[in-house]
């Protein structure tokens, strides 16, 4: 059985402050992505987003990587 699956990787500069992280998850939600895959991570704040896991990699010098996932979806780590 064949499963289709949104994805979107975004570079998102550095974003720290909890109003442009809830103007991404609502961008998450508007768009329906089950995988965004994100570059430039300095903090741990992805996790406040609702309905997504985050798996987060700040990195040494704070331009991390990390990996969030929606909640109801199925994955092994």
């Amino acid at each position: 059985m064949l499963h289709t699956y949104k994805l979107t990787t975004q570079n998102i500069n550095r974003i720290a402050t909890y109003a442009k992280i809830s103007m991404f998850g609502d961008f998450l939600k508007r768009q329906d992505i089950d995988i965004a895959l994100l570059q430039e991570v300095t903090h741990n704040n992805f996790t406040t987003i609702h309905d997504y896991n985050a798996i987060i990699n700040e990195g040494i010098e704070k331009r991390g990587k990390a990996i969030l996932v929606k909640t109801d979806y199925k994955y092994k780590t």
